[in-house]
C-alpha cells in the first residue's frame, strides 16, 4: 500500500535493494573468486607434493625390486657354473687319487696298454673303437713301462667318466691330457684318426690355462666362449690340473659345456611386459641376447652369427650413448649397479650383476614407463580428483551468486561463517593435513561444498594409505623371499660340502659312518641312519647311524620289512620320499623305543639308475621340522650318497677281483714252472774261469731254506764258504734260487748288496718268465705251422686216396717216425666196402 502511495520512494527502495543485491553479489563473487583461486592454488600444490612423494617412494621400490631380480638370476647362473666346476674338480680329484696309487701294470690283468693299443701307419697309437674312451698317443712317444702304467691307471676313468657325462646334459665331451702327451677322450670318437700324428696336447689353450704357470692356485679354469666346430653352438671349456705323487704336475682334465640352455634361459627372462635380459663375458662379448635388444645396442643379427661376429659389444655402441657405454664398461669389470639411460629413444633402466666364477655379467633392461605404472596411475587419479574438486568449487560459487541475488545482507553475513570454515579446511588440506574434516550442518550449497572437501580428503587418505599398505606388503614379501633364498643357498652349500667329503672315502664301512655323521653335523638332525636293501630277505637293514639309539639298533641287527613296517619300509618299497611332520599321527610311523625324542621324520630313497638301493632316514626333535623344499634339497644329497655308496662297493669288488686274479695268475705260473722243472731241471753253476749247466736239482741247505720261506737266506757251508740264497719270485711264486758263495769267512753282506741281489733276482724272474712264454709260444707256433702245411698239402687234391697218402707221408716226415698207419673202421652195416684193408707207409 505504501509503495502504491509513494512510488518514488518505492523506486528508490527498489534501486537501493538492487544496488545492495548487486553489492552483495559482487562481494560474494569477489570472495568466491578469491576462495576458488586460493583453493585451486593450494590444491595444485598439495597434488604436486603428494605426486612427488609417491614418485620417489615407487622409484626407490622399483630400483630395489629390479636389483633383486637381477641378483636372483645372476645367483642361478652362478650355481650352474659352480656345479659344473665342482663336478670337473671332483673328477680331477679322482684322477689324482688314481695317479697317486699308480703301480706298474701287470700283463694279463684288466686293460693293458701293451695289448690294447695299436700303432697306426702314421706312427701314432690308437685303441679299439669299442672302448668306452678314445686314446691317442703321439708318434714321437714309445710305450715305455712308465707310460703303460700311466695309461693303465687313467683308463680306470671308464668307471666314472661316462656316468659324470651322462648326468650333465650340457657336457659335450670329457677328456684328460697327460704331461707325457697321451690323451683320453670321452665319448670314443676314434681320436687317433682325427688328430695329426705329431699333435701335442700340452700346447692346447685349455691345458695351459690349468697348468701351474697360468693356474698357481690350482682351481678350475674357464676358457673364453667359442662357437663349436661340431655345430654344438656356443661352448665353454672348464679345465682342472691333476697332480700325482710328490705333488708333481701330471696333466689336465677338462670338459666342454654347451651354453645353449644358458642362452635360452637368458632369452626367457622377462621383467614386466617388454623387459629382457642379456649376458656378456669379461671381454664384453655377447653370450646371450634376445632379438628385441639389437636395436637398443645398435646391433644386427649378422653381428652374432659366427666367431668373428662375437666382437665386444662395447665397440658397437655409439660413443654418444655415454650412459650405455659406461654400463657396459662396468659390466666387463664385474661391477654391480643400476642405471637409467635412453636406449633407441626410450627411457629405460639397466640393472647389472656379475657372475664371479666365470667372469660373466648379467644385465636386465626394463622401460621406465612400465616400472612406474603405479606412479602414473596415482597421478592421474589425483588429477581427476582435483578436477572434480575444482568443478565442485565452481558450482558452489555459482550457487552462492544466485542465492546472493535473492537474500538480504543478514543472509550474506550468515553465509560468511561457513565460507570461513571452508577456507580454513582448504588451507589445512593444502598444508598436508589429510585428517581434517568440515562439519556438514546443512544440506544447502555450503553443505555440499563441505561434503565435497570431506570426500576429497577421504579419497586422498585412501590413496596414500593403500599405497603405503602395498609398499609394506611388497617389502615383507621381498624379505621372506630373501630369507628363503639364503636358507636354500646354505642348504645347497651343506649338500656340496657333504658330497665333496664323502667322495674322497673309498672304504665302504667308513663311508657309511662318514655319511651319517656329516649329515647330522651339517643339518642338525639328532638321528641319521642309512638303510641298505637286502633283496634276498626283502628287508631294509640298518647299516650305519650316528645316534646312541641307532647304534643300539645296529647291534641288534635292526631291519624293517619292505613295504610293511615304518616310514623306511614304505620308502624302500615305493622309492618315493616320505615326511612325517607329527610322528604320533602318521600311520606308517613305527614307534621306536630307541629313539623316543623323535617328533618329525623324513625318509629319502637312495636311488641308482631308477632303483632304490637303500633309504636315508633323518629324524628331528621338533614337530613340522621338514618342508617340501627340504625334500628337494636333501634328495640331491641322497642321490650323491647313492653314487658314493655304489662307487665304494664297485671299488671294493674291483680290489677283490684284482687280488683273485693275481692269485690265479700266480697259481698258473707256479703250475707252469712245476711242469717245466719236472720235465727237466734247469740251472747254471759258475765259478771264476768256467761254468756249466745243471741237469739235476741241488740240495744245498740255504737254497732249500730260501725256497721254503721265500726270503733271503745267509748261511755258512761245510767247506767254510759263506753263502747267500736269494729266491727268484714271480707273482709270489718261488721258481728258483740265486745262490752266491763267498770265500771270505769274515765277509758280511750289506743291505745295499742284498737289495741289489733281490732286484737282480726280480729282473731275472721276469726274463725267465718271458723266455718260458716265448718258448711255449714258439712251440705252439711251430705246431700250428706244421698243421697248416699238412692241411694245405691235403687240400691240393680231391682224390681221397691221394689225401690219405699225403697225410701219411707228411706225418712221417714231420714226426720223423718209420711207420704211420691209418686204419679204417666200419661206419655202418648199410655201407659195404668200408672193411678195406689198411695202408701203411713203407
Amino acid at each position: 500500500m505504501n509503495a502504491v502511495k509513494n512510488p518514488e520512494f518505492s523506486r528508490r527502495g527498489r534501486s537501493y535493494r538492487t544496488r545492495l543485491s548487486w553489492g552483495i553479489v559482487l562481494v560474494v563473487a569477489f570472495s568466491a573468486a578469491i576462495i576458488m583461486a586460493y583453493t585451486f592454488y593450494r590444491t595444485s600444490l598439495t597434488n604436486d607434493f603428494l605426486a612427488d612423494q609417491v614418485n620417489n617412494q615407487v622409484l626407490a621400490l622399483t630400483e630395489h625390486e629390479l636389483g633383486n631380480a637381477a641378483e636372483g638370476h645372476a645367483d642361478n647362473l652362478e650355481i650352474f657354473f659352480d656345479s659344473a666346476g665342482e663336478g670337473i674338480s671332483t673328477l680331477g680329484a679322482v684322477v689324482q687319487s688314481l695317479l697317486i696309487e699308480e703301480s706298474a701294470a701287470v700283463e694279463g690283468t684288466g686293460w693293458d696298454a701293451r695289448t690294447k693299443l695299436s700303432r697306426l701307419p702314421q706312427g701314432s697309437w690308437d685303441n679299439a673303437n669299442e672302448d668306452t674312451g678314445s686314446i691317442f698317443v703321439p708318434a714321437r712317444e714309445q710305450l715305455s713301462d712308465v707310460m703303460v702304467a700311466e695309461l693303465n691307471t687313467i683308463k680306470r676313468l671308464d668307471l666314472f667318466a661316462p656316468s659324470v657325462k651322462n648326468k650333465n646334459p650340457d657336457m659335450i665331451a670329457l677328456y684328460f691330457g697327460s704331461l707325457e702327451g697321451e690323451t683320453l677322450y670321452y665319448p670314443n670318437i676314434d681320436l687317433a684318426n682325427l688328430l695329426p700324428p705329431d699333435f701335442d696336447v700340452t700346447k692346447r689353450p685349455w691345458f695351459n690355462d690349468a697348468a701351474p704357470l697360468q693356474n698357481p692356485k690350482r682351481g678350475v679354469a674357464w676358457s673364453e666362449p667359442y662357437v663349436d666346430a661340431a655345430l654344438n653352438g656356443l661352448v665353454v671349456t672348464a679345465s682342472y690340473p691333476v697332480y700325482g705323487t710328490d705333488d708333481r704336475f701330471r696333466g689336465v682334465i677338462a670338459a666342454d659345456f654347451q651354453l645353449v640352455k644358458i642362452a635360452e634361459h637368458i632369452s626367457s627372462i622377462r621383467f614386466t611386459k617388454s623387459g629382457y635380459a642379456f649376458l656378456l663375458d669379461k671381454k664384453g662379448r655377447v653370450i646371450a641376447m634376445p632379438s628385441e635388444a639389437y636395436a637398443d645396442f645398435g646391433l644386427t643379427a649378422a653381428d652374432l652369427q659366427d666367431e668373428e661376429g662375437m666382437k665386444s659389444i662395447i665397440k658397437a655402441v655409439d660413443i654418444k650413448d655415454i650412459d650405455i657405454f659406461e654400463v657396459l664398461t662396468k659390466m666387463t669389470s664385474a661391477q654391480t649397479g643400476i642405471r637409467r639411460a635412453s636406449m633407441n629413444g626410450v627411457d629405460k633402466y639397466i640393472a647389472y650383476r656379475p657372475i664371479p666364477s666365470v667372469g660373466y655379467s648379467l644385465g636386465i633392461v626394463v622401460p621406465v614407463s612400465e616400472m612406474q605404472g603405479t606412479v602414473i596411475a596415482t597421478r592421474q587419479r589425483m588429477e581427476k580428483e582435483t578436477s572434480a574438486t575444482h568443478i565442485n568449487v565452481l558450482t558452489t560459487a555459482v550457487v552462492l551468486l544466485a542465492v546472493a541475488l535473492l537474500v538480504s545482507r543478514a543472509i550474506g553475513n550468515a553465509l560468511a561463517r561457513p565460507l570461513t570454515q571452508l577456507t580454513e579446511t582448504a588451507t589445512r588440506l593444502a598444508e598436508g593435513d589429510l585428517s581434517v574434516e568440515t562439519p556438514v550442518r546443512s544440506n544447502d550449497e555450503f553443505g555440499l561444498l563441505a561434503n565435497a572437501f570431506n570426500v576429497m580428503a577421504a579419497r586422498l587418505r585412501e590413496t596414500i594409505g593403500s599405497l603405503e599398505e602395498r609398499v609394506a606388503e611388497r617389502t615383507a614379501e621381498l624379505a621372506q623371499t630373501s630369507a628363503l633364498s639364503e636358507k636354500r643357498a646354505t642348504e645347497l652349500k651343506a649338500v656340496s660340502d657333504v658330497a665333496r667329503a664323502i667322495s674322497t672315502e673309498s672304504d665302504f664301512e667308513k663311508l657309511l659312518d662318514l655319511i651319517t655323521n656329516l649329515v647330522s653335523l651339517e643339518f642338525g638332525f639328532y638321528h641319521v641312519g642309512v638303510f641298505l636293501i637286502d633283496h634276498v630277505n626283502n628287508q631294509a637293514v640298518l647299516r650305519s647311524a650316528n645316534s646312541p639309539g641307532g647304534k643300539r639298533m645296529m647291534e641288534r641287527g635292526h631291519a624293517l620289512a619292505i613295504g610293511q613296517v615304518g616310514i623306511v619300509g614304505n620308502v624302500a618299497s615305493t622309492a618315493a620320499p616320505r615326511i612325517a611332520l607329527d610322528v604320533g599321527r602318521d600311520a606308517t610311523f613305527f614307534n621306536n623305543p630307541d629313539l623316543p625324542e623323535t617328533r618329525s621324520e623324513m625318509a629319502l630313497p637312495l636311488r641308482l639308475r631308477g632303483q632304490a638301493i637303500g633309504v636315508l632316514d633323518v629324524q628331528s626333535r621338533q614337530q613340522n621340522a621338514f618342508t617340501q623344499a627340504d625334500v628337494e634339497t636333501l634328495t640331491i644329497l641322497a642321490d650323491q650318497i647313492a653314487i658314493a655308496i655304489e662307487n665304494a662297493r664297485l671299488l671294493a669288488e674291483s680290489k677283490q677281483a684284482l687280488v683273485e686274479s693275481q692269485m690265479l695268475y700266480g697259481e698258473y705260473i707256479g703250475s707252469a714252472w712245476e711242469r717245466k722243472t719236472n720235465w727237466k731241471a734247469t740251472g747254471y753253476h759258475y765259478v771264476p774261469g768256467s761254468g756249466r749247466a745243471l741237469e739235476e736239482p741241488v740240495e744245498w741247505d740255504e737254497a732249500q731254506s730260501a725256497v721254503r720261506s721265500g726270503r733271503v737266506t745267509i748261511s755258512e757251508r761245510e767247506d767254510s764258504t759263506l753263502a747267500i740264497a736269494v729266491p727268484i719270485r714271480l707273482q709270489n711264486q718261488v721258481i728258483g734260487v740265486l745262490d752266491i758263495r763267498s770265500t771270505e769267512l769274515t765277509r758280511e753282506w750289506s743291505e745295499d748288496e742284498i737289495a741289489m741281489l733281490e732286484a737282480i733276482a726280480d729282473r731275472l724272474a721276469l726274463a725267465l718268465e718271458n723266455a718260458r712264454l716265448f718258448e711255449e709260444t714258439s712251440g705252439r707256433a711251430a705246431r700250428e705251422h706244421a698243421v697248416a702245411e699238412i692241411t694245405t698239402r691235403i687240400r691240393e687234391t680231391n682224390d681221397p686216396q691221394v689225401m690219405i697218402r699225403t697225410a701219411i707221408e707228411e706225418l712221417q716226415r714231420v714226426l720223423k717216425v718209420s711207420r704211420v698207419e691209418i686204419i679204417p673202421q666200419v661206419v655202418s652195416a648199410h655201407l659195404p666196402g668200408r672193411e678195406a684193408g689198411q695202408q701203411a707207409a713203407p
